[in-house]
């Protein structure tokens, strides 16, 4: 069965946030809102709730353009799989991880 060129067109048709009508190949405008000496950016909802974010986000410069991603905590888990190492008698690192520094270049005394 051949779809007509409306159906194609549907189906060819990405996501449409019904409140700021955002899809992933058209960008949002915004505008910069001031916050005493500083500006701001207010973000709709549902996109904020498409992305993840938290109430921090990680902000940075790439290529010339915004980047912000949802923030993430350094090392998250780690303390967990360090007692799950732990609980086996394991260390989270162990022998075998000699580099040519501890080999060659390192002095013991």
């Amino acid at each position: 069965m051949r779809m007509t060129s409306a159906q194609r067109t549907l189906v060819d048709t990405p996501a449409v946030c019904l409140h700021c009508n955002h899809t992933a190949e058209t960008p949002v405008k915004a505008k910069l809102v001031r916050i005493g000496n500083s500006r701001g950016l207010r973000l709709a909802k549902p996109l904020i709730e498409q992305l993840g974010f938290g109430d921090e986000v990680d902000l940075s410069a790439e290529d010339g353009a915004l980047v912000i991603r949802p923030s993430r905590q350094a090392r998250v888990g780690w303390a967990a799989a360090a007692a799950k190492l732990a609980a086996v008698g394991e260390t989270p690192v162990g022998d075998g991880f000699d580099t040519h520094f501890d080999a060659e270049e390192w002095e013991w005394r």
